[in-house]
């Protein structure tokens, strides 16, 4: 299933339509980080076991999701889910309200 129920019927409540961008569901949704040194990380948190692990992992190029970023916990300034979709923006020009 590639989206959960709670965005299906987001996005058919939507009065534009059909757009599944508009309500990303979690198990897709990317996150934000912003360490204390300025950088932006955005991707897809990779889960690593135990939550109290020191490092936080981050895919940040879906075709290569074993390549992952790794961050210090400490090193973090702001953690936060991207409002971005990671749907490319061009594709839904190819996809009209009837399809």
């Amino acid at each position: 299933m590639l989206y959960a129920y709670d965005s299906l019927y987001a996005n058919a409540n939507n009065s534009k339509g059909m757009y599944p961008w508009l309500v990303v569901s979690e198990k897709y949704r990317n996150v934000q980080i912003v360490t204390n040194d300025g950088r932006t990380i955005t991707g897809r948190a990779i889960a690593s076991g135990d939550h109290r692990s020191s490092i936080v992992r981050v895919a940040t190029d879906p075709l290569k999701p074993t390549q992952v970023v790794e961050i210090s916990k400490r090193d973090i300034e702001i953690h936060r889910d991207s409002m971005l979709s990671p749907m490319p923006d061009e594709l839904r020009l190819a996809v009209s309200v009837a399809d």
